[in-house]
């Protein structure tokens, strides 16, 4: 006889099996599922690839520089203790927040303004209420070796060269009381441009064309993180194609990024960026962030390898609009991210310029709007790409190489492995 009292029990147990099948079927279409849009990638887990296996590098060049000294056992164990601190008491210890959040208090009260200079990861108030860190001075000599190499590497293959100087928030002109006194990112920059001028490689400020325009150059960037805004990558990206245009003679239309050809939609007091996020809300205030969409019909083709991103459509596919939804980390939700690799095809393009931007995080903003002129970029992090770029320029069609780095971003190896990342200059 079927005991009523068990009945309960058993459509629980019903209930569980069938959440875990279903849970099942979730994981396999997740798995099975190869091609995303990019409404979804965001939330999508990155993919291994072996870059270098696909992309390797001369045997000349892996002894030269890849001579990184294994760690002992005693040295991998500290390196796992000190990862775990520092994510336990980051990320999971119970009240964290709350604790930051008195210190940013404290220091509001007793008006403390100080950074440990010179370290990484360090926020400091500028007049205005604009958040940036120091860098402290030095010898660029191998960054300028390293990239006059690349360039000579290019014109040997009849590819064009360019690099292209991005500001940092610093200004060389306005912040005359911390420019080369208190921070020295202008100078590093001011070193790498000189030197390229004397090997007479191609280069450009954009730092001097804010100047020249009169522009507000802290207004050029947000408040609480070290990118620049929407609004001056789509002018940055107009006057790369000025370059291409004027300068190099080739058929590009530089008038396609006039501000009349797009529309500005501002959301208002919604986004809190990196540099601001460590001061908390305390000390740093949500700010505005615009989404700039182009009037015309646009037409593109969007791929990123390590999340399996390969989809067609308008200018919206290159925004993660779960990201933007959500009002989360909305500068993490335009455009690129930190991928090793993101191509982008203009399908309307009415030339065949194929360009590779090697680039970091900062130039997310301007790829899809610098497309627009050209027939298709792919875009390089080198923090994240392990393979060699001379052999993916030697395997891939280019017609032009754009370096376009910020002033913060000119960097010794040692102060990139700081960020455990690839050296950005390390053009092997």
């Amino acid at each position: 006889m079927f005991n009523k009292k068990y009945i309960p029990a058993k459509v629980f147990l019903c209930v569980i099996f069938l959440f875990m099948f279903l849970a099942l079927l979730a994981a396999v279409w997740r798995k099975t599922n190869k091609i995303l849009h990019a409404d979804e990638f965001k939330n999508y887990a990155e993919i291994d690839i072996d870059w270098e296996k696909l992309y390797p590098f001369s045997e000349h060049e892996k002894i030269e520089l890849n001579k990184k000294r294994p760690l002992s056992k005693s040295e991998k164990i500290h390196e796992y203790i000190t990862k775990r601190s520092e994510e336990y008491t980051t990320e999971k210890m119970p009240g964290y927040m709350k604790i930051v959040e008195l210190v940013r208090k404290y220091e509001k009260f007793i008006t403390w303004n100080m950074s440990s200079v010179f370290t990484y990861n360090d926020v400091i108030e500028l007049e205005g209420g604009y958040l940036t860190g120091f860098r402290p001075s030095l010898d660029i000599t191998p960054i300028i070796k390293s990239t006059v190499d690349f360039a000579k590497f290019c014109d040997e293959n009849n590819i064009e060269f360019i690099y292209v100087q991005a500001p940092g928030k610093i200004c060389k002109y306005d912040d005359i009381k911390i420019t080369n006194i208190l921070d020295f990112t202008n100078q590093r920059a001011d070193d790498l441009l000189n030197g390229l001028q004397m090997a007479k490689i191609k280069n450009y400020d954009l730092r001097e064309f804010l100047h020249d325009e009169r522009k507000n150059h802290h207004d050029a960037f947000y408040k609480t993180d070290h990118h620049w805004k929407t609004q001056t990558g789509l002018w940055a990206a107009r006057h790369v194609l000025r370059i291409l245009h004027q300068d190099l003679n080739w058929p590009v239309d530089e008038n396609i990024l006039n501000a009349e050809n797009f529309e500005f939609d501002t959301y208002y007091d919604c986004f809190l960026g990196s540099q601001g996020k460590k001061l908390t809300l305390v000390r740093a205030k949500p700010e505005d962030f615009t989404l700039i969409r182009p009037k015309f019909s646009t037409s593109f083709h969007f791929e990123i390898p390590n999340i399996l991103l390969n989809t067609s459509g308008d200018f919206e596919i290159t925004y993660s609009h779960e990201g933007i939804k959500n009002m989360q980390g909305m500068y993490s939700s335009l455009f690129l991210g930190d991928n090793p690799l993101a191509k982008l095809t203009n399908l309307n393009a009415t030339n065949d310029i194929n360009v590779l931007l090697v680039k970091n995080s900062f130039s997310n903003c301007l790829v899809p709007f610098l497309t627009m002129g050209v027939k298709k970029i792919d875009a390089i992090d080198m923090r994240h790409f392990t393979g060699s770029i001379k052999n993916y320029i030697k395997n891939n069609k280019t017609d032009i190489v754009i370096i376009l780095y910020h002033t913060d971003f000119i960097r010794s190896p040692a102060e990139q492995e700081l960020m455990n990342t690839r050296w950005m200059f390390d053009f092997r």
